[in-house]
């Protein structure tokens, strides 16, 4: 286990439409959101939809002054045959995800570094019940609903990262 959690700090779920972002301070979730890539870019390309989150990323850190330096832990993805239901997953989705990962974060955890191979549903079941009253509203309140899990996403992140769910990673300064 690392040390302790930074006092604040973001969690990213990249996705090349939208990627989740939670804000945490004092172990309590304070924000969540998503970072959108608008309907009519989605057929453009990768480099230009991963200008469009970050440039978004940019506009929503600079509303923040007081948070200037807090780390930004996100996901790194890695291949090894993955699907999505019955099809497999294009590697070069997987390496767009990273550059979107790179671009967007200071710091990066596997999927099996928080979460294990719990499958999405079952990871946002486990956080649900970790939530309070109000952090749960607050992700509830992300839309389009049909985005949400990259929400729930970055939320479990963060709960793992407090310990407060799923594998406990700790902080521990990530590569």
């Amino acid at each position: 286990m690392g040390e302790l959690a930074p006092y604040r700090f973001f969690t990213v779920d990249p996705g090349l439409d939208a990627s989740g972002i939670a804000r945490w301070r004092s172990g309590v979730l304070e924000d969540v959101r998503l970072l959108r890539v608008p309907y009519k870019m989605r057929g453009k390309s990768v480099v230009e939809r991963i200008v469009r989150q970050s440039h978004e990323l940019q506009d929503y850190l600079a509303s923040l002054p007081d948070w200037a330096g807090a780390p930004i832990v996100g996901e790194r993805m890695k291949h090894r045959g993955r699907t999505r239901g019955k099809r497999p997953v294009p590697p070069d989705d997987l390496i767009n995800l990273s550059l979107l990962s790179g671009a967007l974060c200071s710091y990066w955890l596997l999927p099996s570094e928080w979460k294990s191979s719990v499958p999405r549903e079952v990871e946002q079941s486990h956080s649900k019940s970790k939530l309070s009253p109000e952090e749960l509203a607050l992700v509830e309140a992300v839309m389009p609903a049909s985005l949400r899990k990259e929400a729930w996403s970055a939320v479990g992140i963060g709960l793992s990262i407090l310990g407060r769910c799923h594998l406990r990673c700790g902080w521990g300064g990530w590569s």
